[in-house]
């Protein structure tokens, strides 16, 4: 057994599934002494618990800009003290917000320590520059502990790849890795299956639904010219992004806002559903090469799956056959589209279901240990 695991992330754990999957899966394998996650404070309605893991949160991430630049001081320098204290073996970091404890603990504490880090997301070089002065500093000084860790990994080869052509590191298949983001596989429960002449029923989940963003506003236009019924239900956690003028009833189709929802109750929701649906505009690199963890979380609950063109990381999934469907759809030309052939269930042979973290996160358990 390992003595302590240190995981350092500094957003939030709530807005992450990715995180609290792997927390989960790591207190169930009985790998280490302890494991402490070091972590802030949001503005989530469900906290997130494990009482098999201590975590500590510093600081709130998601208030005024004092308070945040607050929150930056006491988290790095309480997280800084605790490394010092406990001195584990190996810690985790997530994303650049994270990095300059682990920075400042492999390079004056414990030059042995074995470092882990993961990248949520993937910032082009362009993007650190424009970036605050925080982020460049802590980027800066993260740059010299890269060839330094045990394991470095992005969501997908495309992220990967880019990440490591921006930094001028060659690929090495025992340090560089894909970590997609997958749901447990006891976390999907069965859809409620769609019936011919039905409401076609479809959800959107995620931070906003913002015009200038996604393809909501195209979506509900041409659904609300369909012969069939339907209806869109967001949950999302800025409730403002769309524009009162779109809900309620717009021709053939129903537009419902509701609350975001803890990751644990989405489950039981999506099994209301027929449909998922992913709508960013792919506005960024980070957008562009994404396959989000909504789209494996809809396919665990036997959601069809549409997605922009634009979302070149999701082109690798496309399933036109089978149930369920994953397609890739052009929202800038939807009225090429009948709805009816889109939902088409006559080839009901199933599509066999692999996207699961338990591989994946056993990989890492395995570098660890």
């Amino acid at each position: 057994m390992v003595n302590n695991l240190f995981i350092i992330h500094f957003q939030p754990l709530e807005g992450y599934p990715p995180i609290m999957n792997l927390l989960d899966f790591f207190s169930l394998k009985n790998k280490f002494y302890k494991i402490t996650c070091l972590s802030t404070k949001g503005q989530f309605k469900h906290t997130y618990a494990n009482n098999k893991i201590d975590i500590k949160r510093k600081g709130n991430a998601n208030g005024n800009k004092i308070m945040i630049w607050l929150t930056y001081f006491f988290f790095n320098i309480s997280s800084i003290l605790s490394l010092i204290i406990k001195r584990p073996c190996s810690v985790i970091y997530y994303e650049t917000i994270s990095s300059f404890p682990v920075y400042i603990y492999k390079t004056f504490i414990n030059k042995n320590a074995n470092i882990f880090i993961h990248f949520h997301e993937y910032t082009t070089k362009n993007e650190y520059k424009s970036s605050s002065i925080i982020i460049r500093l802590f980027h800066h000084l993260e740059k010299r502990i890269f060839a330094k860790t045990k394991w470095i990994s992005h969501t997908n080869k495309v992220r990967l790849h880019n990440f490591l052509t921006d930094w001028n590191i060659t690929y090495n298949k025992d340090v560089h890795h894909v970590s997609p983001n997958y749901p447990s596989k006891n976390w999907g429960i069965k859809n409620t299956s769609w019936h011919s002449k039905e409401q076609i029923k479809l959800v959107f989940v995620g931070y906003s639904v913002d015009s200038n963003s996604s393809f909501i506003t195209e979506l509900i236009e041409w659904l609300s010219e369909q012969k069939i019924k339907s209806s869109i239900d967001i949950y999302c956690l800025k409730q403002n992004s769309l524009s009162i003028a779109l809900l309620g009833k717009t021709g053939n189709t129903i537009v419902n806002m509701h609350k975001s929802v803890s990751y644990y109750e989405l489950p039981n929701i999506l099994k209301k559903y027929h449909i998922g649906l992913i709508l960013y505009r792919g506005l960024t690199p980070n957008y562009i090469h994404n396959a989000p963890n909504k789209l494996f979380e809809y396919l665990a609950c036997d959601l069809d799956v549409w997605f922009p063109n634009e979302m070149k990381g999701c082109h690798p999934y496309e399933k036109t056959d089978g149930q369920p469907k994953i397609l890739n759809l052009d929202f800038n030309n939807l009225d090429q589209y009948k709805l009816d052939q889109l939902i088409d269930i006559s080839n009901i042979l199933p599509n066999k279901n692999n996207f699961y973290y338990e591989t994946v996160y056993e990989k890492m358990i395995n570098e660890i240990i």
